[in-house]
């Protein structure tokens, strides 16, 4: 899936949520989270206000959103583009961690698209089934 509103939530807006994470001891990035949430009247006063106490899951959740299903996929990405490589202040080649999730609510509409690009010495997958 693409980070385009259109392909998460066809004809809606989206209320768009880019968050770039850097390290304190290096001031190296270590995450890029992309989120993507089709808009809904109850998130309309986060463009002037914020997201709640700085959390898109609060604000979700304040607005009466709450995922109940979804899918996420994890990958390696051997290369980045060259964009999003300037933006975390790392080189094309470097390898990264990729996590994409998809949320819906109890009506299966989607909730938020989130993709995370990752520092792999720093974050990983855990599953426990």
């Amino acid at each position: 899936m693409d980070l385009s509103c259109d392909a998460i939530a066809p004809g809606s807006d989206c209320l768009i949520i880019d968050r770039l994470r850097f390290r304190v001891e290096t001031g190296r990035a270590v995450s890029l989270e992309r989120s993507r949430v089709p808009w809904r009247d109850a998130l309309a006063r986060v463009p002037s206000d914020g997201l709640t106490r700085g959390s898109l899951n609060a604000t979700l959740a304040e607005a009466g959103l709450s995922a109940v299903s979804g899918e996420e996929r994890a990958n390696v990405l051997t290369s980045l583009p060259p964009e999003t490589a300037d933006l975390l202040g790392r080189t094309a080649t470097e390898p990264m961690l990729r996590l994409r999730r998809l949320t819906r609510d109890m009506d299966g509409a989607v909730v938020e698209y989130v993709e995370s690009i990752l520092d792999p010495d720093l974050f990983g997958l855990h599953m426990e089934f």
